[in-house]
């Protein structure tokens, strides 16, 4: 094995440089809403509502989306994608997009989200992300 960065295939670092760019766009995309005043929170970041178009990403589907103005309490979003504080039922704000910004990346680099247990650790279990997202060690801070 080489460093990516000393390879003389080129295409690994392409598609590094895609998925870069990628990332970039979509994180964008969230500054932006969350500059707004008052902020806009998504709260339904990922790969399905994020569309392609003229050489850019572009997010999508703004049906969970809502105004950051107070704390909110509503339990929605993607299973795989569900930040700690939607889970625990603590209230939350625009960076539980931030979360699913984490989440997405992952999915990007490795290509399936992270807390999606395997199938012989959720045999029979009904909601094996929610299972997964909280076995595992997160601190959440206090909601602003």
């Amino acid at each position: 094995c080489r460093p990516l960065g000393n390879s003389t295939n080129s295409q690994p670092r392409r598609y590094l440089a895609k998925l870069t760019q990628a990332a970039f766009d979509v994180f964008l995309a969230v500054e932006y809403l969350h500059r707004q005043n008052p902020p806009i929170i998504h709260r339904d970041l990922k790969p399905e509502n994020i569309l392609y178009c003229q050489g850019h990403l572009k997010i999508a589907d703004f049906g969970w989306s809502n105004l950051k103005d107070k704390v909110r309490t509503t339990f929605c979003g993607t299973p795989e994608y569900l930040a700690p504080e939607m889970l625990m039922e603590k209230g939350h704000n625009e960076k539980l997009d931030v979360w699913c910004l984490g989440v997405l990346l992952y999915e990007m680099l490795v290509g399936r989200p992270p807390f999606t247990p395997s199938a012989e650790e959720t045999s029979g279990k009904y909601n094996k992300d929610v299972y997964e997202i909280l076995k595992a060690n997160i601190v959440v801070s206090k909601s602003d």
